[in-house]
């Protein structure tokens, strides 16, 4: 699988709204040991050393991009990160909606 930046940016944008994200770009390392990463400089990082199939692609994808949709003050109100912080849920819930599915990708298939 060799995605393509540009179209998961036009694919973001139709199908998840507005964000502060500019650029997509995909990487291949072993650490950090993320599937992917916003990193506030308006860039979504995808980790594909990480990444087997499409369906985890667009799941890595929509988690990323609602970070990117999130304000920075919310982030600084000093909840720690992590499975419990309101942003994170809020992302998780994104990522496993069916709001953003492409054709041929059905949310059963995800698993939990």
């Amino acid at each position: 699988m060799k995605p393509n930046p540009d179209r998961m940016l036009q694919w973001c944008q139709r199908r998840l709204g507005p964000s502060r994200c500019r650029t997509i770009r995909v990487v291949d390392r072993a650490r950090p040991e993320y599937y992917g990463w916003w990193d506030w400089d308006r860039t979504i990082w995808i980790n594909m050393r990480w990444i087997r199939n499409r369906t985890q692609l667009y799941r890595v994808l929509a988690h990323e991009w609602t970070h990117a949709q999130q304000r920075w003050r919310d982030y600084k109100k000093g909840i720690p990160l992590g499975e419990g912080n309101p942003l994170e849920i809020e992302a998780r819930r994104r990522e496993r909606s069916l709001e953003f599915w492409p054709a041929g990708i059905a949310p059963h298939k995800l698993g939990k």
